[in-house]
């Protein structure tokens, strides 16, 4: 098998049911999802159910040709982004099931997840369109859980308050790429 393949090549592989596909998926996630799993509550158990919903799910949305990778896009980010949806969707059902009825868990809340991650997906297309150093900042911020003296370090600002203004800069400037680029039924 090929050691990598280009996004471009892995979703031609998915539409055409090319099962290496998932196994490079797998194999090429899965200390990404390792990772997170483990710094987010997760146990060892957790990660090959997590990754195997990841790469399902994806293959799914692919497959029935709703995915679009936008230029300058990466699968990766749009893999971390489900990951943490469905992570968070998780621990959610945890800590209810731990503090509910088991009758109140009967149906899962799928259709919740599909809108949760789609709109996801529209700020991380947004975050194509703004600078790299936004983008860094947002990412280490919200994705990463980064302190804003970590970024500052990591990023060699001048201090944690530079990072907090350019933070808020930041955002104000996605906010207005998604406001001209979507539709507010988009984001409800």
């Amino acid at each position: 098998m090929k050691v990598n393949f280009s996004d471009q090549e892995i979703i031609r592989m998915i539409e055409d049911g090319d099962e290496r596909a998932l196994v490079y998926l797998y194999r090429t996630y899965y200390s990404m999802v390792r990772g997170y799993i483990l710094k987010n509550s997760g146990k060892e158990e957790d990660i090959d159910d997590m990754l195997q919903d990841i790469v399902v799910l994806i293959w799914e949305k692919i497959a029935c040709k709703e995915f679009i990778l936008y230029e300058n896009t990466q699968l990766s980010t749009y893999m971390y982004s489900i990951m943490k949806n469905l992570w968070l969707k998780r621990l959610q059902k945890q800590s209810k099931f731990t503090s509910h009825s088991v009758e109140e868990h009967d149906s899962p809340d799928d259709e919740e997840t599909y809108e949760d991650l789609q709109k996801s997906e529209i700020v991380i297309q947004a975050m194509q369109h703004i600078g790299s150093t936004c983008k860094e900042i947002l990412t280490y911020f919200y994705f990463y859980k980064y302190s804003m003296e970590e970024i500052a370090e990591k990023l060699n600002f001048a201090n944690a308050q530079t990072v907090k203004a350019k933070k808020y800069q930041c955002q104000k400037k996605l906010e207005e790429i998604i406001k001209q680029q979507y539709n507010a039924l988009d984001l409800l």
